[in-house]
């Protein structure tokens, strides 16, 4: 597996998909881009990618675009936090950038957070777990006056709970959790979600709170994410915010969702106004749900991705077929904003190959999967029309699951 898909910002996830192809149509959900960690393999001349999904929810996906970058010798590239585009900076200016900003990281969790800060630098690295209301402040001096500064924030991991799971005649209530995510075989792909439950989540589902999903398109509350901590508080993110000039209000930068399978950096652009008159900054990194954080830093980016000299070329999407009815979609997925979308039921596996011939295998090439769409719950009919969609879920899925659980704040797997 390589990670979960399909995050739209401000969000994807719609109280129903009439609504979200609304907002999505008049250009109001910036589609989600990711770059591919796992190792993209070319076999005759293909990428093939398999996006299924295993959660009790329906998507509308408008189209699926795969992009090669061939970066020159150390050039390192990272996804913009506001999916806007990439940046492009080499191993050498970075460890000059990370040298320079001088970083200190606080936490109002007790601990040593100083690896976080040199992670980036490293073949492995150890993650640090922020709760809901947690946070880890991080000061810092502007290392280059003459480019945009980017604070680097690598993270994963959440807890939620999300919709009702149904199964024939019978009715099972959520034990709380939901995965969409993809895995990068060849590239095989997870665009998904899972629900087993225990009893006492639907009534958690009720529960009013800040969610910051509300105040943007105000999803029904029980069917938006909430948190499996006892504090009852909802949201779903990590909320990046900066100090003003004379440290005494915050004002707030960005939302990251974090992903799920794995760590995953995006660049989070520090605005002029974060900096005092001596150069320095503090940000603060605040948790309104379980996340892990293994990798902050702070690097200046001379070029964006557009802007370099480095080759790009758009894989052509040449089959997209859909497992359930065996229908073919490419013509629809290969065009944005056409007004047709390939709709897909819990359980369903959308199998997809992009024409590669026109570029190598080469280990400095790195792929950009871009998914444009809105999804929402899947209710007692769509599960129905489904048919045994969780008996068809893989074991490899299951195993994840159920891994991924016993890391989380509930921890009943017995269903699973």
């Amino acid at each position: 597996m390589d990670n979960d898909v399909m995050f739209g910002k401000p969000t994807s996830r719609f109280s129903n998909l009439t609504e979200g192809k609304e907002h999505y149509i008049k250009g109001n959900v910036t589609p989600d881009s990711y770059i591919l960690q796992n190792e993209v393999k070319i076999n005759d001349g293909r990428v093939r990618i398999q996006i299924k999904e295993i959660e009790p929810e329906k998507s509308s996906i408008d189209f699926v675009t795969l992009d090669s970058v061939c970066l020159a010798g150390e050039q390192m590239i990272f996804t913009k936090s506001d999916f806007s585009g990439e940046i492009v900076t080499t191993r050498s200016k970075m460890v000059m950038d990370l040298e320079r900003s001088h970083i200190v990281i606080r936490s109002s969790v007790p601990g040593d957070y100083v690896e976080l800060a040199s992670n980036y630098l490293q073949s492995s690295k150890r993650s640090v777990t922020l709760n809901d209301g947690d946070w880890l402040e991080v000061e810092f001096t502007r290392s280059d006056n003459e480019s945009a500064q980017y604070l680097l924030l690598d993270s994963w991991f959440r807890d939620w709970m999300l919709g009702e799971l149904y199964l024939k005649d019978r009715f099972i209530y959520p034990v709380g959790y939901w995965i969409k995510f993809f895995s990068a075989a060849t590239v095989s792909a997870f665009i998904a979600f899972v629900g087993f439950f225990n009893p006492l989540a639907s009534h958690r589902t009720n529960q009013q709170g800040n969610d910051l999903l509300l105040g943007a398109y105000g999803p029904y509350h029980a069917h938006a994410e909430v948190p499996t901590s006892s504090s009852g508080s909802s949201g779903r993110s990590l909320i990046i915010s900066s100090f003003n000039k004379h440290n005494t209000t915050i004002d707030r930068l960005e939302v990251v969702e974090p992903r799920y399978v794995k760590p995953d950096t995006v660049a989070i652009e520090v605005p002029d106004t974060a900096y005092d008159e001596a150069g320095n900054a503090r940000l603060r990194i605040e948790a309104t749900k379980r996340h892990k954080i293994s990798g902050v830093g702070i690097i200046s980016a001379q070029q964006q991705l557009e802007n370099t000299p480095v080759a790009r070329v758009s894989l052509p999407l040449v089959k997209a077929t859909l497992d359930r009815t065996g229908e073919e979609y490419a013509d629809i997925l290969a065009m944005k904003r056409n007004g047709k979308y390939v709709d897909t039921l819990p359980g369903d596996i959308l199998s997809l190959e992009f024409d590669a011939s026109a570029i190598e295998n080469s280990e400095n090439s790195r792929f950009i999967l871009s998914v444009g769409g809105v999804y929402s719950y899947a209710n007692e009919n769509d599960q129905y029309l489904a048919g045994d969609w969780v008996d068809r879920l893989d074991t490899t899925a299951k195993q994840f699951l159920k891994e991924t659980y016993i890391q989380s704040q509930m921890r009943d797997v017995t269903k699973i």
